[in-house]
């Protein structure tokens, strides 16, 4: 199976738009040796050393040899805590959010992906408004023209899909925004002047787009065919702008895993992500992520939950370390980020992290260069 890249950079760093190329995954590196039975590592994979933790939540180093350039991580949150307990601003194990809502408390939940998560429904408020106890967090960060966004969501048992009347349904209208992409905390409006995107939003009925109040992508699919009621949901984003001509040149890519779509779901959208498709006219920056973006009309025992959100910027967004059970990386519906502590051309330091929390033994690592595309596969002893 092939996977479909686009190549934006020459070497002299100036942004190129050629065709979609379809390139292989290059071959899996294997190990030598199993590992024994612990899960501490120090021995060579092909021309790849492994050295540390394979444990969730400790370090592991990958050295080996042209790595390139690492992304610029500005958030990492794995939503680690007590049930019910509040979020803090400075819980992420990479950065911090900036600020948070106050009536509704964001708050831990004991439904997760690799342990608990963060609840964007305030369930301990008696209060509620139009139906909703409506939590959020925000991210305020440098001028940007390149994101990568990654987190997984899911409804937790119990509860109704943002705007269903009852379990196991979607809602007729627009409900939910996932995720919001902006310029400034309050830049969100109509015809505002400023670039915006929910990543993505359920905008139309019971169905998925890369979209906001000023600017648009497209459709992403339907919510039937993509969003799994009864487990997490993993959307990734990369949006990135020609710096020279933002309003007519960019790239967007949208994928999303989950055990009801079988394997990854990918598509791309070769459009300027700062585009004026909904108003007269865009800024061409964003600064600032809401998380949830917003949810309500018709609100009924509504919840959703968060985890393990990942954000870089910068012309290296892109690049990353995940880790997943088959050697196949679009065959995988349990992709995790592995966030980056420090990066070298010859060396990566990451975080494990995996669903439940398990061991990353006899998994596989995927490296990612800044044009996302996969540049060494190994196998785990």
């Amino acid at each position: 199976m092939s996977t479909l890249l686009l190549t934006f950079n020459n070497c002299s760093g100036e942004f190129k738009t050629s065709q979609i190329q379809s390139l292989n995954q290059p071959s899996v590196i294997e190990p030598d040796e199993s590992i024994g039975e612990n899960n501490e590592i120090q021995q060579p994979v092909g021309d790849i050393v492994l050295q540390g933790s394979l444990e969730s939540g400790q370090k592991l180093t990958i050295t080996g040899q042209n790595f390139g350039v690492g992304p610029k991580v500005i958030i990492y949150d794995d939503f680690s805590g007590i049930p019910e307990q509040e979020i803090a601003l400075n819980s992420p194990v990479i950065g911090q959010w900036s600020h948070k809502a106050e009536r509704f408390k964001p708050r831990y939940h004991s439904y997760g992906y690799s342990g608990t998560s963060y609840s964007m429904s305030d369930d301990l408020n008696p209060d509620s408004i139009y139906g909703a106890k409506r939590t959020q967090l925000g991210l305020e960060f440098e001028d940007s023209q390149q994101v990568f966004i990654s987190y997984q969501v899911a409804v937790p048992p119990g509860k109704n899909f943002s705007g269903a009347n009852q379990i196991g349904e979607f809602g007729t209208a627009s409900h939910w925004k996932f995720s919001w992409l902006m310029d400034g905390k309050n830049g969100f409006g109509h015809e505002d002047g400023k670039a915006d995107l929910c990543i993505p939003t359920n905008g139309q009925a019971e169905a998925l787009q890369i979209g906001g109040n000023t600017d648009g992508i497209g459709w992403v699919g339907g919510l039937d065919e993509l969003f799994d009621l009864n487990g997490f949901n993993r959307m990734t984003a990369w949006l990135k702008a020609d710096p020279q001509k933002p309003l007519t040149d960019g790239y967007t890519w949208f994928q999303m895993t989950s055990d009801k779509i079988g394997s990854t779901f990918n598509k791309e959208y070769n459009k300027p992500v700062f585009n004026e498709e909904s108003s007269n006219s865009t800024s061409t920056k964003w600064n600032y992520f809401n998380l949830p973006g917003w949810y309500g009309n018709n609100q009924t025992n509504t919840g959703g939950v968060y985890d393990d959100l990942y954000m870089a910027i910068g012309p290296n967004a892109a690049s990353r370390v995940e880790v997943g059970s088959k050697a196949l990386y679009e065959d995988n519906v349990d992709l995790s980020i592995l966030p980056s502590l420090t990066w070298t051309n010859n060396e990566i330091e990451v975080l494990v992290k995996f669903k439940d929390n398990m061991s990353i033994r006899g998994k596989y690592l995927f490296i990612f260069n800044a044009e996302n595309q996969i540049i060494k596969t190994i196998k785990i002893p």
